[in-house]
C-alpha cells in the first residue's frame, strides 16, 4: 500500500509537468520539465541515501530528525485525535500535551532557542500531516516535497523569463541543475518550502502589479504566511526587496539613491527595535544565533545530575564512560567545565577532574562540525555586526576555495563559486543598461541581505553551502540583468550553444 500511494502520486507528478502552466517552463519542451522533476526526484533519494548510508546517525540529519518527531505526533491521531489536531494546528495546547508527546520528540524544543518562532514545528507537522496518506513511507514525503520545491522554482523561473527570455538556458540552469539548489532543495527539509512560498509568492506579486486581480492577493497572504512560520527570517529579508520594487514602480528614478534609503531605513528599525523591544533586537538575535551556531559546532556533551550541570569538550569524548542506560562518569584527571544549580548557572567554573567519580545524565551530546570557518563569537551590538558584514559576504559567495573543497558535499559548491566568478567578469566586461530597474534591485536586495545574514550566523562551510541556495538565484538573475549577452557572445561565439 505505501509504495502504491508513492507511485500514484508519482504518476500524477509526471503528467502535471506536462499539462499544467505552473509546471511548464516557457522557452522548452515539455519534456524538459518532466526529466527536471526527475532530476530533483533522484536528488531527492541521493540526499536519502548519502545520509542512511554514509552518515547512518538519524538523530543529527535534519532529513531524518523532524520527520522522526512526526511518528510522535502521528500516533496521537488514532489515541487521541483531538490532541493529534491541537499540535497540527498549535491550538490548545495545554501541558497534558506537552507531557504525553510533545516531551517525547528530540527536536521539538531546540538546544538553543530564542525568542522567535521555532520554524522545526512547522516541518514537524508537514511530516505529521503528509504521514496521513503516506503510511509511513519517507520516500513519499520526498516525493511530495520535490513537487511543492518544483512549483516554487518554475514560478522564479517564469518570472525571470518574461524579462530576460534570451537567458533561458542560463536561468533553467540556475533554478534546476545548479547542484547545491538541486540537492538540498528536493529533500524532507525546510527549504523545500521555503521555495514553495518564496517562488508563488514573486510571481503572484509580480502579476498583481500587472493587473490587479484580486485572486492574486489570495497567494501573496497565504504564501507570506508560509513564510513567515518556515523561515520567518525570509519574510524579514522579502519585505525591503518588494517595497523598494513597488517604490520604483509607481516612481522610477534614483533606484540606487533609494536602494540606500531603503538599507539605511532597514538599519533604523532595528535600532528602534532595540530600544524599545531589546529581547527582538535583531543584532542581538543575529549575535545569539551565531553564537549558538559556534556553540553547536565545537561540539560535546551536556550532562548533568542534581547539583551542577557539566560540558565536556568534543575532543575528550573518548573520556566518557557510559554504564547501564544514560549513566555516564569522567575518566580521572579529565577536565570539564561546570555550572552549579544552585547558583542559577551564573559562573562558568573549571575542573581538573582530580575528585572522585560522580555519576552524570547526559542532556546533549552533539559531534564536532568538519568545517568551522569562524570561532569568534559576536558581540549583540550593531557595531560588532556591521565590522563581521564583509568577511560573512565573502564567506557566503566565494567560500569554499579550492583548496577547502574535500567533501563531496562540499566541492560542488566550489564549482558554482566558479561559475557566479566568471558571471561577475562578465558584468564587468560586458555590462550593459540594466534590463529592467525593479526586478535588479529587487534581486540585489534580496540577495544581499540574506547572504549577510547567512555569513552572520553560519560560522559552518557545509551549512553554509546549503542556506545559500535560497540567495543564489537573485544574485545571478541579478548579474544577467546587466550583462550583454549579444556582446559577450561577439567576443565569444562558442559560447552560444551553452548560454
Amino acid at each position: 500500500m505505501t509504495w502504491a500511494v508513492f507511485i500514484l502520486i508519482a504518476l500524477i507528478s509526471i503528467i502535471l509537468t506536462r499539462t499544467r502552466h505552473a509546471f511548464l517552463l516557457p522557452g522548452f519542451s515539455r519534456n524538459t520539465a518532466t526529466v527536471l522533476f526527475l532530476i530533483k526526484v533522484a536528488a531527492g533519494f541521493s540526499l536519502w541515501y548519502v545520509y542512511t548510508v554514509y552518515y547512518p546517525d538519524r538523530s543529527y540529519a535534519d532529513i531524518w530528525k523532524f520527520y522522526d518527531d512526526s511518528a510522535v505526533m502521528h500516533e496521537a491521531l488514532y489515541e487521541s485525535p483531538g490532541d493529534y489536531f491541537s499540535m497540527l494546528t498549535g491550538i490548545g495546547i495545554d501541558n497534558r500535551i506537552e507531557e504525553t508527546y510533545l516531551m517525547r520528540m528530540n527536536h521539538w524544543h531546540q538546544p538553543f532557542e530564542s525568542n522567535l518562532f521555532n520554524d522545526s514545528h512547522t516541518i514537524i507537522r508537514f511530516n505529521a500531516l503528509l504521514r496521513i496518506f503516506s503510511f509511513g513511507n519517507y520516500h513519499t514525503h520526498t516525493l511530495v516535497m520535490c513537487l511543492l520545491s518544483f512549483i516554487g522554482l518554475a514560478a522564479i523561473y517564469h518570472w525571470a523569463y518574461r524579462i530576460i527570455p534570451h537567458w533561458k538556458r542560463v536561468i533553467l540552469f540556475t533554478l534546476f541543475l545548479l547542484p547545491s539548489l538541486v540537492f538540498w532543495s528536493s529533500g524532507v527539509l525546510k527549504e523545500g518550502l521555503m521555495l514553495f512560498a518564496l517562488g508563488v509568492f514573486l510571481e503572484q506579486f509580480w502579476k498583481f502589479l500587472q493587473d490587479r486581480k484580486l485572486s492574486r492577493v489570495l497567494w501573496i497572504v497565504l504564501t507570506a504566511a508560509l513564510l513567515a512560520i518556515t523561515k520567518l527570517y525570509m519574510l524579514a529579508f522579502l519585505a525591503p526587496a518588494i517595497l523598494l520594487a513597488m517604490w520604483l514602480q509607481f516612481k522610477p528614478g534614483f533606484a540606487l539613491m533609494k536602494f540606500v534609503v531603503v538599507i539605511v531605513a532597514l538599519f533604523g528599525t532595528g535600532k528602534l527595535i532595540e530600544h524599545f523591544q531589546p529581547q527582538f533586537s535583531p543584532a542581538r538575535i543575529l549575535a545569539m544565533k551565531h553564537n549558538d551556531f559556534v556553540r553547536l559546532a565545537h561540539g560535546g556533551t551536556y550532562m548533568y545530575n542534581d547539583s551542577v550541570v557539566v560540558y565536556l569538550e568534543a575532543e575528550r569524548r573518548s573520556l566518557l564512560v557510559c554504564t547501564n542506560g544514560d549513566s555516564c562518569t569522567l575518566e580521572k584527571n579529565t577536565p570539564f567545565s561546570y555550572w552549579k544549580i544552585q547558583d542559577n548557572f551564573a559562573d562558568t567554573l573549571k575542573s581538573n577532574g582530580n575528585s572522585s567519580r560522580v555519576n552524570y545524565k547526559v542532556l546533549t551530546d552533539i559531534p564536532k562540525a568538519g568545517s568551522i570557518i569562524d570561532n569568534r563569537f559576536l558581540r549583540p551590538e550593531f557595531s560588532s555586526i556591521l565590522l563581521a558584514v564583509p568577511k560573512s559576504v565573502i564567506n557566503v559567495i566565494f567560500r569554499p576555495y579550492p583548496w577547502e573543497a574535500k567533501n563531496a558535499l562540499v566541492f560542488p559548491a566550489l564549482l558554482e563559486n566558479i561559475f557566479i566568478f566568471l558571471l561577475l567578469l562578465a558584468t564587468v566586461f560586458f555590462s550593459k543598461n540594466i534590463a529592467d530597474v525593479r526586478v535588479f534591485w529587487l534581486c540585489i536586495t534580496l540577495a544581499t541581505i540574506n547572504i549577510a545574514v547567512i555569513g552572520l550566523t553560519t560560522p559552518v562551510l557545509g551549512a553554509i553551502v546549503r542556506y545559500r541556495i535560497t540567495a543564489l538565484p537573485f544574485l545571478i538573475l541579478a548579474l544577467l540583468l546587466i550583462i550583454d549577452r549579444e556582446k559577450l557572445l561577439r567576443k565569444w561565439p562558442v559560447l552560444a550553444r551553452f548560454l
